[in-house]
């Protein structure tokens, strides 16, 4: 009886799939949802491992890529589901904490996060983009966990330099440090998934780290009251699905891509990493900007907590940070869609197709546009009920400053879209001596500013520094793609296709 049953459901579900393909709107449904309930079903009904229908519910297959639009349906799904959680936690510290505590967690953050930034040297990029595979992904791992190492031991160095002062300032740094050791472990697979266009794998698995961390947050701060034990817990819950999830993930799509591969190649392309250091010198060289530069972005965003701290205090910069994390959801979105984005800009600048990225780039900045006009509405209409709804009345007050702070966001996700595209277009040099400019002029507005307006004077300088980076990046990307344009390959086709996934 019950076999029955389980035959005139799947029955069901195929006649349900056969209607709706009368329609658009019917077909994408169908190859993207019923398809896969028919193929969780079957596993479902013939009894296989619980590790096997996962596998093929997530359709675990190297050989079969996603389109642009349902890369960015599921990077963006896991980076907003990320963000969300992130700043959960953030509310957790907020609600059963002080602004004070909120400043100290924040502060250990802005420390430690250019650190290991640097350490990435954006290598997941440049990975993305390496479509001729001049190194294989054991050199990229290798460096990688090199730079972690070097990123570590600077971050032990701080902390033992203010153990003295301030011990649960400093054990803060410490378990920060580790977690964004593990976070870089993590997004250097990202790049082996980001290459094979599946982002599906990248968005499950930031979507288990982000609630997997805000549930060990909630739990242990809530039963102790210490930020260190909280976020020591948050270190090991990520280490648990990079461990379970993300380094199986690997594996199994790397032994399904070999037999694709040229053999010379395909034997050296396993996880470990490769033993001879002096191999990982020309891509530690070509590297190098980037990583110069990540850093100079990461300065940038964590300059205003610096100059908070130094001119105010930990409860201003715990209530600044609050307001500030908002603006950062838009951020994830906009690196969501920017990520497999980067992968076809880099692809139709080695085949020559500068006019399809233009076309794409276009799209993107209106993307950004509209997010950032969104954002400004929201906060100027709703800004202070929603951070007293969000945190407590105390945060109302700074409705005004997430208002200004909405505005310099705006500019700052079409600034990111046109990093993406220097990316692609591996201009690599020029982006140091940009936001080595960016930096100065975001370090001497804030100071100035905070000085004279306080929070207000700071979300302001942000806004100079952010138009800078816009400015100068505009010009980069719009010199090179002119460059040699009538030499453009135009494909009318698959331009009017990756548009359409891009909306």
């Amino acid at each position: 009886m019950k076999f029955k049953r389980s035959n005139e459901v799947l029955s069901a579900m195929c006649k349900i799939q056969i209607v709706l393909r009368n329609t658009r709107t019917g077909q994408l449904l169908c190859r993207n949802g019923i398809n896969y309930l028919l193929q969780l079903f079957t596993t479902l009904k013939y009894g296989m491992s619980p590790f096997k229908r996962l596998r093929d519910f997530l359709s675990l297959r190297a050989t079969r890529t996603r389109t642009l639009r349902t890369n960015f349906i599921w990077n963006a799904a896991g980076n907003a589901v990320f963000a969300l959680c992130q700043w959960a936690t953030l509310v957790v510290f907020a609600k059963l904490g002080s602004p004070s505590l909120v400043g100290q967690v924040v502060y250990g953050l802005a420390l430690t996060a250019p650190l290991f930034v640097i350490a990435g040297m954006q290598l997941r990029s440049i990975q993305a983009t390496d479509t001729d595979s001049r190194y294989t992904l054991a050199q990229y791992i290798r460096l990688r966990t090199l730079t972690t190492v070097a990123g570590i031991i600077v971050a032990v160095l701080i902390v033992t330099f203010m153990w003295e002062g301030s011990r649960q300032p400093a054990l803060i740094i410490l378990f920060w440090a580790l977690a964004k050791a593990v976070d870089s472990g993590s997004d250097a697979l990202y790049g082996l998934f980001q290459q094979s266009e599946r982002m599906d794998y990248v968005g499950v698995s930031l979507s288990l780290r982000g609630f997997l961390a805000l549930a060990v947050v909630m739990v242990l701060f809530r039963a102790s009251h210490s930020a260190p034990l909280a976020l020591a817990g948050l270190t090991i819950g990520w280490v648990a699905v990079f461990i379970l999830f993300d380094i199986p993930v690997a594996r199994t799509l790397l032994r399904r891509s070999l037999p694709l591969a040229n053999t010379s190649r395909a034997k050296h392309e396993t996880i470990p990493p490769a033993s001879d250091h002096w191999q990982l010198l020309p891509l530690f060289f070509e590297a190098a900007p980037l990583g110069v530069v990540a850093f100079l972005l990461a300065i940038q965003a964590q300059v205003p907590r610096y100059v908070v701290a130094g001119l105010l205090h930990t409860h201003e910069l715990g209530l600044f940070s609050a307001a500030a994390y908002l603006t950062f959801i838009g951020a994830m979105l906009v690196n969501a869609l920017g990520a497999p984005a980067c992968v076809r800009l880099a692809q139709y600048h080695v085949t020559g197709a500068r006019s399809a990225f233009r076309r794409l780039m276009a799209k993107l900045l209106l993307v950004a546009a509209a997010l950032g006009v969104a954002g400004i509405l929201v906060s100027v209409f709703a800004g202070g009920r929603i951070l007293a709804l969000l945190y407590t009345s105390e945060y109302s007050r700074m409705a005004g400053v997430l208002t200004m702070l909405c505005v310099g966001s705006a500019l700052s996700f079409v600034a990111s879209f046109l990093g993406y595209g220097m990316t692609a277009l591996r201009r690599y040099s020029i982006q140091v001596p940009i936001f080595l400019g960016v930096v100065s002029i975001t370090v001497v507005s804030c100071y100035w500013l905070t000085g004279r307006y306080g929070l207000m004077g700071t979300a302001v300088g942000m806004l100079i520094g952010n138009l800078a980076q816009l400015l100068m990046s505009a010009a980069v990307v719009w010199r090179a793609t002119r460059l040699n344009s009538k030499h453009a390959i135009t494909r009318p086709c698959s331009v009017i296709e990756i548009t359409e996934s891009v909306l």
